[in-house]
């Protein structure tokens, strides 16, 4: 797979543990991805508002509101089928997978079961097949 494909790449990563959010963020930084990070789906709402990304990465379980509840709000506003959304939770029922794909997301990542590289890989997996 093409190292270069997040080269310049602007990835929203939403996610409220400042450890794994430090570490997939620069995991994606050296593969050259510009990544903003969002600790909730209202600061994401907030960063969406001013600028526009390439790639969301998306948590499912957020304090206040949930991953779910925010593409749900996020597909009233935009058009989510211009911006593809990785998401990386915890939940791993596959009623929660379907609506997630529902709601707009490409890839569903299960953290427990995934390295930064396999991330990487998924988001690159999404630029390739294109939106």
């Amino acid at each position: 797979m093409n190292r270069q494909l997040l080269s310049g790449k602007y990835i929203l990563y939403v996610e409220d543990d400042d450890f794994l959010a430090d570490l997939i963020g620069r995991k994606l930084g050296l593969e050259g991805a510009l990544v903003v990070h969002a600790g909730s789906a209202h600061l994401a709402f907030e960063k969406m508002e001013t600028e526009t990304f390439d790639l969301l990465l998306l948590d499912i379980l957020l304090p206040g509101m949930t991953g779910l509840q925010f593409l749900e709000e996020m597909n009233k506003k935009y058009d989510l089928t211009k911006i593809p959304v990785v998401a990386f939770s915890n939940l791993s029922l596959p009623e929660d997978i379907k609506r997630a794909k529902e709601l707009g997301v490409d890839t569903y990542l299960v953290k427990a079961h995934v390295s930064p590289d396999e991330i990487a890989r998924a988001l690159k997996e999404v630029i390739e097949k294109g939106k």
